[in-house]
């Protein structure tokens, strides 16, 4: 596994997820995570999102979640990981725009196998 690739595609998701003052980064919560009991959180704020302890641990919580979701699903896409973590259901209207810059961030397109685009097989 490539560890600075996954640490780069978290970074990019939290930076489209909002800026520091937005709900992410006030929850040190980068990635918007949905409470699920994760360790180190507070619990969950009004919306049913994680509140992590620092920003670290809330990093490190969404790189466990995307391998997780990878072992889930080892053919799992950046598209689909996007479409799993803001769903166009929930009113995400830019996940085109989200898998872009997601991809753009570790260099392949949008369609690529996470496993593949973080060496994690």
């Amino acid at each position: 596994m490539d560890p600075t690739a996954l640490t780069v595609l978290v970074f990019a998701m939290a930076t489209f997820e909002g800026t520091p003052g937005d709900r992410n980064w006030r929850n040190k919560n980068p990635c918007n995570l949905k409470w699920e009991g994760q360790r180190h959180t507070l619990g969950k704020d009004a919306e049913g999102f994680a509140v992590f302890d620092t920003l670290e641990h809330g990093f490190e919580a969404a790189e466990k979640q995307i391998l997780l979701d990878i072992r889930r699903n080892p053919h799992l896409t950046i598209r689909e990981l996007i479409d799993l973590w803001a769903p166009p259901s929930d009113g995400n209207p830019n996940n085109e725009k989200y898998a872009a810059l997601a991809s753009a961030a570790l260099g392949v397109p949008p369609s690529t196998a996470l496993a593949l685009a973080l060496d994690v097989i």
